[in-house]
């Protein structure tokens, strides 16, 4: 039954397709390389910035202190790194692999994006400070 739960939001999302008969089950619905880890992780997983810090039930977009929140922005800031490193990676970077082949090439991406910000592994703070 928990499978069931957890496909049913990858079917909707167009990453799986039920097959059905007596070797069926879920087979990827596109290429591999066209279904990124970021796709997959939205459509299970709760969006990492989404409610207020005063409340659940608040979005965050109607936070009556979000002009001033420090705390907010960098809230926002992590969610949209996590989005562009999850965006980066497919199914097909993941598949067929070794671990510590993969393990490189994420590494590779992560310094690759630090560095279209600006920022090297050594030295991870950006040039100039910006907020939001």
């Amino acid at each position: 039954m928990f499978l069931e739960q957890l496909f049913q939001p990858l079917r909707k999302g167009n990453i799986v397709k039920s097959v059905r008969g007596s070797h069926g089950g879920y087979v990827l619905a596109r290429d591999p390389s066209e279904i990124t880890i970021g796709e997959i992780v939205r459509l299970i997983e709760s969006p990492l910035y989404t409610s207020s810090c005063f409340s659940k039930a608040e979005s965050v977009d109607d936070c009556r202190i979000s002009s001033s929140c420090v705390s907010g922005a960098i809230w926002k800031q992590l969610a949209e790194h996590v989005d562009n490193f999850l965006d980066s990676i497919t199914v097909a970077d993941l598949s067929n692999k070794a671990k510590p082949e993969i393990v490189y090439g994420l590494r590779v991406k992560s310094k690759r994006i630090l560095a279209d910000r600006g920022m090297t592994v050594e030295n991870p703070e950006p040039e100039t400070a910006e907020v939001a």
